[in-house]
């Protein structure tokens, strides 16, 4: 019944069916199938996956994002990041990056951020003489920093499909989009110095320095609050997400940017963008319920163990595994179709949960950068009508510089716990054994 079920979904997926709608119909499919199993199933698995207080954190992240960037926070990130990353070379692209990884920490989406970032950064790259296809790229590379670097909607996602504590996953998401942002400053640089681009600006002065990180000064502030907030106990996810939204209406109301008609275009589009993930995340359960009962979990658990007993090896195979279903099915379908599946996992080969979490998730977040149905390059690519010819060539190259800083999390996680297992084996008085106790502590990721 396994292979039918599977058959079919593919089969949806293959003629084009939306994502939800594969797994729904595919999952009605199997419920017809098996008289014994009544529709309320149906109904059952869509209402509990979201009757969560947790998802609620989605709508106000979203609605914070979207009325900062309204409140023209991006522009100003933009000359603040310009001001310390604008003299070096291929200067306007590195800008990109850095207001990328600035503008990740007010809105959890990247879709949003791509298109707050491309409307105003794509026609400036193009002016500079940029090449179309790396100008987009760039735009949805540092969009794809959004759901990286916390606030994190794809990680309230997964923390409320597998009860992890959202702020831990916050945390650890810091490091792996700081270290993917500073690879892709890395290839700009190589790009911009095989291609002849030259820096175009002069170091910023200090007093421009300190001009523009206090016109920033505010939007800076947020993303300290919220995941410091959440962190210290003082609020919960969805809690940060309501006085971010605060936040940000004080924000724009304080600078006179704000009308009702802007608010009212927000919380629409916070609406109409909601629907999306919600509708994806029912059906996305329904389906995993399916998957489960036909015991994919245990199967899959059974073949990774026969393939190898290094837990290690097994993580780079899922890597491989959820980017290429990155390249076809949407990020959070993917994270809740496929958490429960592998979760299994994760104890089978004692893994602690957060970090393959993270894993899971960055992995995820780089397989919707990539072609054929990169959701963020398309946003970026719409902006000024550049063809995808263009563009897919060029965007490869900064998924790859994000694999490369998950493998080297799995490789510097098995190089951790060689430590460990080497301080566990010396006497008290020895350095190493500083890691039993706990003193030595890497970030989560790693």
């Amino acid at each position: 019944m396994l292979s039918i079920v599977l058959g079919i979904f593919f089969f949806l997926l293959f003629i084009g069916a939306p994502i939800a709608y594969t797994m729904g119909i595919t999952s009605v499919i199997y419920i017809i199938m098996h008289p014994s199993v009544s529709g309320m199933v149906v109904a059952q698995k869509v209402y509990t996956s979201l009757d969560s207080f947790s998802l609620m954190a989605i709508p106000f992240f979203m609605f914070a994002g979207d009325i900062m960037n309204e409140s023209g926070i991006t522009e100003k990130l933009v000359r603040f990041s310009s001001a310390l990353v604008g003299h070096i070379r291929g200067g306007l692209p590195q800008t990109v990056v850095l207001t990328g990884t600035l503008m990740a920490g007010i809105s959890g989406s990247g879709n949003a951020d791509a298109t707050a970032i491309g409307g105003m950064m794509l026609p400036m790259l193009k002016e500079e003489g940029y090449e179309e296809g790396f100008a987009v790229s760039v735009v949805a590379a540092a969009a794809a920093l959004g759901p990286i670097i916390p606030p994190s909607i794809i990680m309230v996602i997964y923390a409320n499909v597998t009860n992890l504590p959202i702020g831990r996953m916050f945390l650890g998401g810091i490091v792996p989009g700081i270290l993917i942002a500073l690879f892709y400053m890395i290839y700009i640089n190589h790009y911009c110095k095989k291609h002849g681009h030259e820096a175009t600006k002069s170091r910023a002065s200090l007093k421009e320095i300190i001009h523009t990180t206090i016109s920033a000064f505010w939007a800076l502030l947020m993303p300290i609050i919220i995941v410091g907030g959440i962190l210290s106990g003082v609020f919960t996810a969805t809690e940060a997400g309501v006085i971010a939204s605060f936040y940000g209406l004080c924000y724009g109301i304080v600078n006179k940017t704000l009308k009702w008609e802007v608010i009212r275009k927000s919380l629409t589009s916070c609406m109409h963008a909601t629907a999306v993930p919600v509708f994806i995340i029912g059906m996305a359960t329904m389906f995993s319920w399916v998957l489960t009962v036909e015991n994919m979990p245990k199967l899959l658990v059974g073949y990774l163990t026969s393939i190898t007993s290094n837990g290690h090896m097994v993580m780079i195979l899922l890597v491989l595994l959820v980017t290429l279903m990155g390249m076809f099915i949407d990020g959070i379908a993917i994270v809740v179709m496929l958490v429960s599946i592998i979760t299994p996992l994760s104890a089978a080969y004692g893994f602690d949960p957060i970090y393959f979490a993270l894993v899971i998730v960055v992995t995820v977040i780089v397989g919707g950068l990539t072609p054929p149905v990169g959701i963020t390059f398309y946003i970026v690519s719409s902006i000024q009508n550049t063809p995808l010819t263009k563009v897919v060539p060029q965007v490869w190259k900064f998924a790859v510089c994000a694999l490369i800083v998950v493998i080297l999390g799995i490789f510097i996680q098995k190089a951790k716990e060689a430590l460990n297992k080497y301080a566990l084996s010396t006497s008290e008085n020895d350095f190493s054994s500083i890691f039993k106790r706990g003193e030595i502590r890497l970030l989560e990721f790693f």
